[in-house]
């Protein structure tokens, strides 16, 4: 994530996700940007993915950026935005997981049309929100395709942190497209950490879940689930099969044993995110960020090089070109809308 300029107020956490905006810009003199993460900075994960751009946008720029990290507590939601707002931060980065914080996000915004707010991986139609998706579904795809080739068992699994439109349509369901372009007898084996936002900071509940699935065949797990797929991981590399990794380059946790990691930029998002508001560009409307944009893609590395097969580098290789080129198109939608 990105931050900016120092900003003196309590701490808290914020979820918030982009919208359509036309005139949502941030004035020269108000550009106090602050972002709110839910659980620890170095996570490992999405959390510290975001981090990264928040330290490039200060090395760049010279300022400062606030970052708060809180304890997830749902019911204190509205009481931390209204905090957040009271203390002159603008714009608002952050990051919900749940309908019911995108609602109480959709009403600040309505009760507070000066401030502005930037949430990633939701949509908010309101014209000071700018939302910021991305297209996880095209590495999320190549991710099944790597998977769909080492698997010996035909059976993979897929872990998820809370069972979200984002990643069940563009993190699983992409996933599950590549499998079956491999082979459309590949079973995958699907499960959720929880249904709130505390669901992503669960490692000992990946664990479980990851050894439950190894119980049942699978060969290759591929996680989405923050720092609770740190435990899927572990389980992965105790019991001799392969893991994917998401968000950041995950490969050297468990060298071997780490397929690839499905790299998403929330760095790159957060930073472009600070760099508009701070030379007072709008920031509204709905941003996708894919290959092309140099968004998302796959790691690879020395510690997963000996697992991938000159076969498999041909066809990521050949199938990122034709993603690039707009010539293959993969679905962001469930399963029977491939």
């Amino acid at each position: 994530m990105i931050y900016c300029m120092h900003m003196r107020s309590i701490l808290f956490f914020l979820i918030v996700f982009p919208a359509f905006a036309a005139h949502a810009v941030v004035p020269a003199h108000e550009f106090a940007p602050m972002v709110l993460y839910a659980g620890k900075i170095k996570d490992g994960s999405f959390n510290q993915s975001a981090h990264q751009g928040v330290l490039r946008f200060e090395h760049e720029s010279q300022l400062d950026v606030v970052e708060h990290s809180v304890s997830y507590q749902a019911y204190r939601f509205p009481v931390v935005l209204q905090d957040a707002i009271n203390s002159g931060a603008n714009p608002l980065i952050t990051f919900p997981t749940t309908a019911a914080e995108v609602r109480t996000l959709e009403q600040f915004a309505a009760q507070y049309p000066r401030q502005t707010f930037v949430v990633i991986d939701q949509e908010v139609h309101l014209p000071n929100v700018q939302s910021i998706l991305f297209k996880e579904q095209e590495a999320t795809y190549l991710a099944g395709v790597l998977a769909g080739m080492a698997s010996q068992s035909g059976t993979v699994g897929f872990v998820g942190g809370v069972s979200n439109q984002s990643i069940r349509e563009r993190f699983a369901g992409g996933f599950r497209q590549g499998l079956r372009d491999v082979d459309s007898g590949i079973s995958m084996l699907e499960a959720y950490i929880g249904k709130t936002a505390r669901s992503w900071f669960k490692p000992e509940r990946g664990y479980e879940i990851a050894k439950s699935q190894l119980g049942q065949g699978a060969d290759v797990i591929f996680h989405a689930a923050g720092e609770s797929g740190l435990g899927v991981l572990r389980a992965v590399a105790e019991a001799g099969q392969l893991g994917i990794g998401v968000d950041v380059n995950q490969n050297a946790l468990y060298p071997g044993r780490v397929l690839t990691s499905v790299i998403k930029r929330i760095d790159q998002a957060i930073y472009l995110v600070l760099q508009d508001a701070w030379q007072g560009q709008p920031l509204s409307g709905v941003r996708f960020l894919g290959l092309v944009e140099g968004a998302v893609g796959l790691a690879m590395d020395k510690h997963n090089d000996a697992l991938i097969t000159r076969a498999m580098r041909e066809r990521i290789d050949a199938l990122e070109t034709r993603i690039r080129s707009g010539d293959v198109v993969i679905s962001g939608k469930p399963d029977a809308e491939f």
